[in-house]
Protein backbone atom coordinates (compact mmCIF):
# COMPACT_ATOMS: atom_id res chain seq x y z
CA UNK A 1 0.00 0.00 0.00
CA UNK A 2 1.25 3.32 -0.95
CA UNK A 3 0.63 6.05 2.24
CA UNK A 4 -0.02 9.53 0.53
CA UNK A 5 -1.58 12.80 3.09
CA UNK A 6 -2.93 16.04 2.00
CA UNK A 7 -2.30 19.02 3.91
CA UNK A 8 -5.39 21.59 4.19
CA UNK A 9 -5.07 25.03 4.00
CA UNK A 10 -7.19 25.44 7.07
CA UNK A 11 -6.62 23.52 9.88
CA UNK A 12 -9.08 21.05 11.77
CA UNK A 13 -8.54 19.95 14.95
CA UNK A 14 -9.93 17.01 17.50
CA UNK A 15 -9.35 16.76 21.17
CA UNK A 16 -6.79 19.32 20.67
CA UNK A 17 -4.60 17.52 17.99
CA UNK A 18 -4.26 18.93 14.28
CA UNK A 19 -6.17 16.76 12.28
CA UNK A 20 -4.43 15.40 8.98
CA UNK A 21 -6.15 13.81 5.54
CA UNK A 22 -4.59 10.12 4.66
CA UNK A 23 -5.57 8.36 1.61
CA UNK A 24 -4.30 5.01 1.15
CA UNK A 25 -3.85 4.04 -2.78
CA UNK A 26 -2.80 0.69 -3.98
CA UNK A 27 0.28 0.15 -5.24
CA UNK A 28 -0.10 -2.69 -8.04
CA UNK A 29 -3.42 -0.57 -9.20
CA UNK A 30 -1.41 2.50 -9.76
CA UNK A 31 2.03 0.33 -11.38
CA UNK A 32 -0.77 -1.55 -13.37
CA UNK A 33 -2.17 2.24 -14.27
CA UNK A 34 1.31 3.34 -15.01
CA UNK A 35 2.28 -0.12 -16.92
CA UNK A 36 -0.40 0.42 -19.69
CA UNK A 37 0.16 3.53 -20.06
CA UNK A 38 4.26 3.23 -20.79
CA UNK A 39 2.60 0.02 -22.72
CA UNK A 40 0.33 2.42 -25.19
CA UNK A 41 3.26 4.96 -25.42
CA UNK A 42 5.80 1.92 -26.44
CA UNK A 43 3.41 0.79 -29.60
CA UNK A 44 2.39 4.38 -30.25
CA UNK A 45 6.47 4.80 -30.92
CA UNK A 46 6.86 1.40 -32.72
CA UNK A 47 4.31 2.19 -34.84
CA UNK A 48 5.35 6.05 -35.95
CA UNK A 49 8.79 4.59 -36.15
CA UNK A 50 7.52 2.12 -38.78
CA UNK A 51 5.16 4.79 -40.46
CA UNK A 52 8.80 6.66 -40.86
CA UNK A 53 10.67 3.90 -42.19
CA UNK A 54 8.42 3.31 -44.85
CA UNK A 55 8.03 7.21 -46.10
CA UNK A 56 11.58 7.25 -45.78
CA UNK A 57 11.85 4.34 -48.11
CA UNK A 58 9.52 5.22 -50.86
CA UNK A 59 10.95 8.97 -50.45
CA UNK A 60 14.21 7.09 -51.66
CA UNK A 61 12.93 5.26 -54.12
CA UNK A 62 11.23 8.34 -55.78
CA UNK A 63 14.54 10.05 -55.47
CA UNK A 64 17.09 7.02 -56.47
CA UNK A 65 14.57 6.34 -59.54
CA UNK A 66 15.60 8.61 -62.37
CA UNK A 67 19.15 8.29 -61.18
CA UNK A 68 18.44 4.52 -61.57
CA UNK A 69 17.53 4.93 -65.33
CA UNK A 70 20.12 7.03 -66.31
CA UNK A 71 22.73 4.48 -64.86
CA UNK A 72 20.34 1.63 -66.88
CA UNK A 73 20.52 3.91 -69.81
CA UNK A 74 24.43 4.61 -69.61
CA UNK A 75 25.46 0.80 -69.09
CA UNK A 76 23.07 -0.26 -72.17
CA UNK A 77 24.48 2.78 -74.36
CA UNK A 78 25.04 2.07 -77.98
CA UNK A 79 26.48 4.53 -79.81
CA UNK A 80 23.92 3.83 -83.37
CA UNK A 81 21.44 4.28 -81.31
CA UNK A 82 21.79 7.82 -79.12
CA UNK A 83 20.25 8.58 -76.12
CA UNK A 84 16.84 7.74 -75.54
CA UNK A 85 13.81 7.21 -73.12
CA UNK A 86 15.40 10.08 -70.43
CA UNK A 87 13.54 13.22 -69.22
CA UNK A 88 15.19 15.84 -70.66
CA UNK A 89 13.20 18.79 -69.65
CA UNK A 90 13.39 18.17 -65.73
CA UNK A 91 14.65 20.95 -63.89
CA UNK A 92 16.41 20.09 -61.18
CA UNK A 93 19.92 17.93 -60.70
CA UNK A 94 18.42 14.86 -62.79
CA UNK A 95 17.88 16.54 -65.29
CA UNK A 96 21.30 18.22 -65.87
CA UNK A 97 22.96 14.85 -65.55
CA UNK A 98 20.35 13.63 -68.55
CA UNK A 99 20.87 16.53 -70.46
CA UNK A 100 24.98 16.09 -69.82
CA UNK A 101 24.62 12.49 -71.02
CA UNK A 102 23.09 13.51 -73.86
CA UNK A 103 25.27 15.88 -74.60
CA UNK A 104 28.16 13.61 -74.29
CA UNK A 105 26.41 10.75 -76.45
CA UNK A 106 26.31 13.47 -79.54
CA UNK A 107 30.19 14.69 -78.88
CA UNK A 108 31.32 11.05 -79.14
CA UNK A 109 28.86 10.11 -81.99
CA UNK A 110 30.73 13.48 -83.97
CA UNK A 111 34.08 12.83 -82.63
CA UNK A 112 33.94 9.25 -83.76
CA UNK A 113 32.37 10.61 -87.14
CA UNK A 114 35.05 12.83 -87.67
CA UNK A 115 37.99 9.99 -86.57
CA UNK A 116 36.45 7.79 -89.34
CA UNK A 117 36.08 10.47 -91.94
CA UNK A 118 40.11 11.31 -91.02
CA UNK A 119 40.80 7.50 -91.47
CA UNK A 120 39.22 6.96 -94.68
CA UNK A 121 40.89 10.08 -96.03
CA UNK A 122 44.53 9.21 -94.81
CA UNK A 123 43.99 5.33 -96.39
CA UNK A 124 42.80 7.29 -99.61
CA UNK A 125 46.18 9.19 -99.59
CA UNK A 126 48.08 6.45 -98.40
CA UNK A 127 46.91 4.30 -101.33
CA UNK A 128 47.67 7.46 -103.53
CA UNK A 129 51.16 7.92 -102.62
CA UNK A 130 52.10 4.26 -103.17
CA UNK A 131 50.08 3.92 -106.12
CA UNK A 132 52.37 6.88 -107.37
CA UNK A 133 55.52 5.14 -106.45
CA UNK A 134 54.43 2.33 -108.17
CA UNK A 135 53.26 3.30 -111.07
CA UNK A 136 56.63 4.72 -112.51
CA UNK A 137 58.60 1.35 -111.44
CA UNK A 138 55.99 -0.71 -112.80
CA UNK A 139 56.13 0.81 -115.88
CA UNK A 140 59.78 1.37 -116.30
CA UNK A 141 59.91 -2.93 -115.71
CA UNK A 142 57.56 -3.25 -118.04
CA UNK A 143 58.75 -1.45 -121.07
CA UNK A 144 62.32 -3.85 -120.11
CA UNK A 145 60.34 -6.75 -120.33
CA UNK A 146 58.71 -5.38 -123.75
CA UNK A 147 62.33 -4.27 -125.15
CA UNK A 148 63.54 -7.46 -124.07
CA UNK A 149 60.50 -9.33 -125.99
CA UNK A 150 60.74 -7.52 -129.33
CA UNK A 151 64.17 -9.55 -129.46
CA UNK A 152 62.87 -12.85 -128.96
CA UNK A 153 59.03 -12.53 -130.17
CA UNK A 154 58.09 -9.51 -132.12
CA UNK A 155 54.31 -10.25 -132.41
CA UNK A 156 53.90 -11.20 -128.82
CA UNK A 157 55.78 -7.65 -128.23
CA UNK A 158 52.94 -6.03 -130.49
CA UNK A 159 50.61 -7.37 -127.70
CA UNK A 160 51.83 -6.54 -124.79
CA UNK A 161 52.86 -2.66 -125.83
CA UNK A 162 48.85 -3.24 -127.05
CA UNK A 163 47.53 -4.47 -123.36
CA UNK A 164 50.25 -1.97 -121.93
CA UNK A 165 48.42 0.91 -123.72
CA UNK A 166 45.34 -0.52 -122.58
CA UNK A 167 45.96 -0.89 -118.77
CA UNK A 168 47.40 2.77 -119.17
CA UNK A 169 44.20 3.67 -120.42
CA UNK A 170 42.35 2.37 -117.61
CA UNK A 171 44.62 3.55 -114.93
CA UNK A 172 44.24 7.42 -115.94
CA UNK A 173 40.67 7.70 -117.09
CA UNK A 174 39.20 5.07 -113.80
Amino acid sequence: ELLSYYTLSRQFTFNGEVLKVLHLTSYAMLTSDVTRLQTQINTLVILCLLILIVVMIWVTNMMTRPIVALSEKMLSYQMEEGVKGLNFTRKDEIGRLNRAFRQMSDTIRSLFAKQQAESEAREKYQYEALRAQVNPHFLFNTLNNIYSLIQIDADRAQQAVHDLSRMLRYVLYE
